[in-house]
């Protein structure tokens, strides 16, 4: 059986039920620091000489600060006994309680579509562009990401230029399958609202958003670490990427459509949402279908963050910290 073939409620109830750290503590020594328990990673991906790997006793879950590995116990049963997901999920489900049944392997799709139906919204067919195009933009980088303390490096993950003519600093945008679909240009006026300009455009028809910005730069380290985390826009991605965090995408808007929630669920990865800081979390469309399926984290603290400030915005110890503090829905 692959992970797909399973309902995730019920994944979900497995996580749920199973004590991982009281089975954690059968294999390996724990130090309480405060509501967490630390242990060294058994991984050979890095040394680990000051324990990295947490256990939060209250979420059942797991994660090492240093080689990015989590989740709950199925995730720890393949971290650390190098079991199969089919495997880890049937120990899981004798540690849990939870009968082992045919409802555990429930075709998703029924599911998926039942529970999106109501805010279906039709797909677009974007048009694939010749990568020539996108030659035409200078490649120099701009200052005023540079004195925002945006590496050229992060900027050169995700292609930034700059268009002269139309004085906006530009970035390719990418399908889930690395087709060159659009361009997408941010303003350089520091007036611009006075002026009635748009802060971002997109240089071609968008359609329905059914892709992440940065999903192919990404996608590596979300399969290694489990995990996938939501900002709203590319900006914030490359300052995570300055912080050591490779496992982010932005969304490009302050929803999650039905499109996206489809690639999510098929990449089956924990998802942690860190939308800017004037953004409710119950606003947010297409949160509760998420939930259904998934691990959903939301990251949300005004107090750490001024009005309309990312959670990347202030540092990376202030970042590091709203990701420590992250709550499961």
């Amino acid at each position: 059986m692959t992970q797909e073939q399973y309902d995730p409620e019920y994944i979900k109830e497995i996580n749920q039920k199973a004590d991982l750290l009281g089975y954690a503590k059968l294999h390996f020594d724990f130090e309480k620091r405060g509501e967490n328990y630390f242990t060294h990673c058994p991984s050979t991906s890095h040394n680990d000489d000051t324990p990295s790997l947490c256990i939060n006793p209250e979420r059942n879950m797991f994660k090492c600060f240093a080689c990015g590995a989590g989740g709950g116990i199925i995730n720890w049963l393949r971290f650390t006994e190098h079991l199969s997901f089919e495997n880890a999920v049937k120990k899981a489900a004798n540690l849990s309680g939870v009968k082992q049944d045919e409802q555990g392997y429930k075709s998703q799709t029924v599911i998926i579509n039942r529970s999106l139906a109501p805010i279906k919204n039709k797909a677009f067919e974007h048009r694939i562009l010749d990568k020539d195009i996108y030659n035409k933009f200078s490649k120099e980088l701009p200052q005023e990401w540079l004195e925002e303390g945006i590496s050229p490096e992060a900027m050169s993950r995700y292609y930034v230029r700059v268009d002269n003519d139309g004085n906006r600093i530009v970035y390719p945008v990418f399908d889930s399958h690395g087709n060159f679909i659009n361009i997408k240009g941010r303003t350089r006026r520091k007036l611009y609202k006075e002026f009635g300009i748009a802060k971002y455009i997109n240089y071609y028809k968008v359609g329905t958003i059914d892709y992440f910005q940065g999903w192919q730069q990404a996608l590596p380290n979300i399969v290694a670490e489990n995990e996938i985390i939501l900002f709203e826009g590319i900006k914030s991605c490359m300052k995570a990427y300055d912080y050591g965090y490779l496992n982010t995408v932005s969304v490009e808007c302050h929803d999650i459509n039905t499109e996206q929630i489809k690639l999510l669920i098929k990449l089956g990865a924990d998802v942690v949402i860190a939308f800017d800081s004037d953004v409710d979390p119950g606003s947010i469309k297409g949160l509760d279908v998420l939930c259904r399926f998934l691990n959903v984290y939301m990251i949300h603290n005004t107090e750490l963050l001024g009005e309309k400030e990312a959670p990347v915005d202030k540092g990376k110890d202030v970042w590091e910290r709203l990701y420590m503090e992250r709550y499961l829905l």
